[in-house]
């Protein structure tokens, strides 16, 4: 397939109309490799599901339907929270809790990043997937500014607190997981503060969350 046509697909995908599951299960297609699209409360809010490996790649990748957050911290260590959040160019990372690579890219809504979107390179990438990533990111983009998602999606951790606030932290596994934990929640609202004080990037959050490891002990 050639890239004109790729693009022609993803650009059609977003006229279309039909949601942001069907974006990221065209651009899976698109790209022959896993999608997955989270917010900046690290909550997903997409993955695609048109191909059986893609079932098998999120099986492994999240055991238990979310986000793991020790995988979150070794993403923050390695650097890449930080490369990826200044700028919109697609970055490579590999990590220790899983064999392959991911190739991520912001979501930005003028000055505010809104989510990340992450390929899972089960397949080898191929030439001009970074621009496709760019691509998709702006797709999600105006799909998420035609359903009026990313006002919400610029508040510091509103998806945990929009489940906890409906009652449905109990069937929110990422929530349970947040929460359960003193160190955790720590983290969680520390963070948050920094994000309303300095809403630039994500760097600040992550950092202040990192140093206050020590201080919470019980």
């Amino acid at each position: 397939m050639e890239f004109s046509e790729k693009k022609a697909m993803l650009l059609n995908a977003l006229i279309e109309r039909r949601g942001l599951q069907y974006i990221v299960n065209v651009a899976s297609q698109v790209m022959n490799n896993p999608i997955f699209v989270y917010d900046t409360s690290w909550k997903i809010l997409a993955k695609s599901n048109s191909r059986p490996e893609d079932e098998e790649t999120w099986a492994k990748l999240f055991p238990e339907g979310h986000l793991v957050f020790k995988d979150l911290l070794e993403v923050e260590r390695a650097g890449i929270f930080a490369q990826l959040l200044n700028d919109d160019k697609p970055i490579f990372g590999s990590f220790a809790f899983f064999p392959h690579r991911f190739l991520g890219c912001r979501v930005r809504d003028k000055g505010s990043v809104v989510g990340i979107v992450t390929m899972v390179e089960i397949n080898k990438a191929q030439a001009g997937d970074l621009e496709l990533m760019v691509i998709l990111s702006k797709c999600i983009l105006f799909e998420m500014l035609y359903c009026g998602r990313t006002a919400m999606q610029r508040i510091p951790y509103f998806g945990l607190f929009k489940d906890l606030i409906e009652g449905n932290a109990q069937e929110n596994e990422n929530s349970r997981e947040t929460f359960q934990s003193p160190v955790n929640i720590t983290k969680l609202y520390a963070s948050a503060f920094h994000r309303i004080c300095f809403t630039k990037t994500w760097t600040i959050h992550l950092l202040c969350t990192r140093n206050l490891e020590f201080i919470v002990t019980f």
